[in-house]
């Protein structure tokens, strides 16, 4: 199978733009998440940004597919 490569990186950034936008559209939502009681297995949140833009990554690379 040959790989298109200008579609994948297309599906691949299509769905990184929108995590991006998203991310700059709720920037500030962050220190609510900071002050909120949360329960001791909480992830940081340091570990959201990270999470999101691998999960987004597969999603585009499962729309190239």
């Amino acid at each position: 199978m040959k790989t298109n490569k200008k579609l994948l990186f297309l599906c691949i950034a299509l769905p990184l733009l929108v995590g991006i936008t998203a991310g700059l559209l709720t920037r500030d939502s962050m220190s609510a998440f900071s002050m909120l009681n949360k329960p001791p297995l909480a992830p940081p949140g340091i570990l959201f940004p990270i999470v999101w833009t691998i999960l987004y990554t597969l999603m585009g690379i499962a729309s190239y597919l």
